[in-house]
C-alpha cells in the first residue's frame, strides 16, 4: 500500500502533467537528444528536452522574459510536459538523517509516477553519483536530476562541462548556474549551494515535490534554463 503522502502527490502530478490528455492541447515531446541536436533546438547550450515542433499542440513556454539564471514563480512556465519516450536519471544520495531520507524518498516516488504514467524510462543513483552522471551521459540520457542539495557538488561541475546537455535540480540551485540548468526550489528547500561542506536544510518535500517535479519538466521544455523556478 502506498503511503497516503505519495498518493496524493501522485493525484497532483497527474492532474498536471496528465491533464493534457482529455484536450487536444497537450504538448508533445522528442526523446532523441540526438534529434534534438541535429535539429537546432539546444544549440551549444539549452534543453536537450524539446517539444515536437511537427505538432500543432502548444508546447510548454515561459511567460515573461528574464535574463537567465533569474528566479521566476512557478505560473511563469505555462504549458504541460510531455515525458513519452525520455529517458531520465536521478541522482538521489543516500543520507544517514532519517528526515532527510524520508524527504528525499518522497521526492524520489513523485519522480517514479510521473515517468510511470507519462512513458517515461527512469533509473535511480543512490550512491557513486558521479560515476552515475558519466554513465548517463554516455548512454545519452535525456535528462540529469539531482534530488537535493547534496547532488549539487556533483552536478555543478559536470553541467558545466556539458553545456548541450539538460540538468534539472529539485529543492536545491547551483551557486553559479549554467544555461543548461534548471533548478526548482520551495520554502524548506532552497538553498544555494557554494561549499562542498555546506549543510543545507531539505524539507517540505511532502507539499511542493509533485508541483516541483512537474513545472521543472515543463520548464525544461519551455527551453527555460538556466532559471529557478520558486514555488510556495
Amino acid at each position: 500500500m502506498r503511503h497516503p503522502v505519495c498518493c496524493a502527490a501522485a493525484l497532483l502530478l497527474a492532474s498536471v502533467l496528465g491533464g493534457c490528455a482529455a484536450s487536444s492541447s497537450a504538448p508533445t515531446a522528442t526523446a532523441s537528444t540526438a534529434a534534438a541536436s541535429t535539429a537546432g533546438t539546444a544549440g551549444t547550450t539549452g534543453s536537450t528536452v524539446s517539444a515536437d515542433a511537427s505538432s500543432s499542440a502548444a508546447a510548454p513556454s515561459m511567460a515573461v522574459s528574464a535574463a537567465p539564471g533569474a528566479t521566476v514563480a512557478p505560473s511563469d512556465v505555462t504549458g504541460s510536459a510531455d515525458l513519452a519516450g525520455l529517458s531520465i536519471m536521478v541522482l538521489a544520495p543516500t543520507s544517514t538523517d532519517p528526515a532527510t531520507a524520508a524527504e528525499i524518498d518522497t521526492v524520489v516516488a513523485v519522480l517514479r509516477d510521473a515517468a510511470s504514467a507519462g512513458g517515461a524510462e527512469l533509473t535511480v543513483a543512490t550512491d557513486d553519483l558521479a560515476a552515475a552522471t558519466d554513465g548517463a551521459l554516455a548512454s545519452g540520457a535525456d535528462v540529469i536530476v539531482g534530488v537535493g542539495p547534496d547532488t549539487v557538488s556533483t552536478l555543478d561541475l559536470v553541467a558545466a562541462a556539458n553545456l548541450d546537455r539538460s540538468f534539472l535540480v529539485l529543492g536545491a540551485q547551483l551557486a553559479e548556474p549554467t544555461e543548461n540548468v534548471v533548478a526548482v526550489v520551495w520554502p524548506g528547500a532552497d538553498a544555494r549551494v557554494e561549499y562542498a561542506d555546506e549543510e543545507p536544510g531539505f524539507a517540505g518535500a511532502s507539499t511542493y515535490a509533485a508541483e516541483a517535479v512537474a513545472r521543472g519538466f515543463a520548464a525544461l521544455q519551455a527551453d527555460a534554463d538556466g532559471y529557478v523556478v520558486s514555488l510556495g
